[in-house]
């Protein structure tokens, strides 16, 4: 009967011990980015404080939620959204590992009462500035 009731409680002990969900980014968006935030429904569940370069990763944390958006401050401190390869701003993470999200693109957060851009996959279009004529 011992046996059982150390067998279940070891049983219960390598259920509750999964491994932890960790995720860091890897910024490719072409310039910096700052204090990078993993979100879902616009509440926070992890923050990456500081500058990270371009072609720079982040430390890896541990994370709770594991279908989310990005948020960050672009290169001119301007709230931004985070964009994934393939024009999606939702990932899903894998849960129990280390996970890694590539920035694609960042695009600052509309202000109530602007304008919509056009969009194409996910990514703002911007016209190319000329000199006039």
């Amino acid at each position: 009967m011992k046996f059982y009731l150390i067998l279940a409680i070891l049983a219960a002990f390598l259920i509750g011990c999964g491994g932890d969900t960790e995720l860091r980014w890897n910024n490719d968006a072409g310039s910096k980015v700052e204090d990078i935030q993993w979100m879902q429904q616009s509440k926070v569940d992890q923050t990456w404080p500081g500058e990270t370069q371009n072609q720079q990763k982040t430390s890896s944390k541990e994370v709770n939620v594991l279908t989310g958006t990005g948020e960050c401050l672009d290169f001119d401190g301007q709230a931004a959204e985070i964009w994934f390869p393939g024009g999606a701003k939702v990932a899903q993470l894998n849960d129990g590992e280390a996970n890694e999200l590539t920035i694609a693109s960042v695009a600052r957060k509309k202000k109530s009462g602007e304008a919509e851009e056009d969009q194409d996959n996910g990514l703002v279009i911007r016209a190319k500035i000329v000199d006039r004529e």
